[in-house]
């Protein structure tokens, strides 16, 4: 999700940043305009393509469900795989 400064976090992580009363950028510390959050579609189609192009299974959430209980944990192997890849792309590739 894409907050007001431009920077993109995963939901749950930003979520709980601004539920916990955080109204500034955690990487800019930039005061936020708003707290609307945006989706980064074009990061979840590098995202999509990856898993494609490497195998891996694509999870689809039920309306809207937000359980992370069942997506890839921080320490997992496709975790450390799809870090390694994002290393790899030059910015403007995602932007």
């Amino acid at each position: 999700m894409t907050v007001s400064t431009g920077q993109t976090y995963d939901w749950v992580s930003i979520q709980k940043w601004l539920k916990s009363g955080n109204l500034i950028c955690p990487k800019t510390g930039e005061k936020l305009a708003t707290t609307e959050l945006v989706p980064n579609l074009n990061l979840r189609k590098v995202i999509h393509q990856y898993c494609v192009d490497h195998g891996v299974q694509i999870l689809k959430f039920q309306s809207q469900s937000r359980d992370i209980s069942s997506t890839i944990l921080p320490g997992s192997p496709a975790c450390a795989e799809a870090i390694k890849f994002f290393k790899r792309i030059p910015c403007e590739k995602i932007a």
